[in-house]
């Protein structure tokens, strides 16, 4: 799986595929692809930016000049601001409650 990210990343070190396209084009089941694509996120090696769209972390992996890894690095932090900031929102609200009718 993780070849098949690295042979498919576009120039802002980005995957597009769903776990299931990606499943199918590298001949493995979407078991493995679910585990190791969350396996990979928990160990900040990528970031899941949308469905269907991943982001390889550019500290770790990256091919170009030094000015255009900066401004990808700059895209995969943000992503990682934003996550944060969803977590926090959601430990302030607490559990949900749930009313039985």
């Amino acid at each position: 799986v993780l070849n098949w990210l690295l042979a498919n990343k576009n120039s802002q070190n980005q995957v597009i595929g769903t776990q299931r396209k990606i499943a199918k084009s590298a001949d493995v089941s979407l078991q493995v692809v679910s585990t190791t694509m969350g396996m990979l996120i928990e160990s900040n090696l990528i970031k899941k930016v949308q469905y269907g769209v991943y982001m390889l972390n550019p500290e770790i992996i990256f091919k170009g000049k030094n000015s255009q890894r900066m401004s990808v690095l700059l895209r995969y932090n943000k992503i990682s601001e934003i996550d944060q900031n969803k977590e926090i929102q959601q430990k302030k609200r607490g559990p949900r409650n749930k009313h039985l009718h």
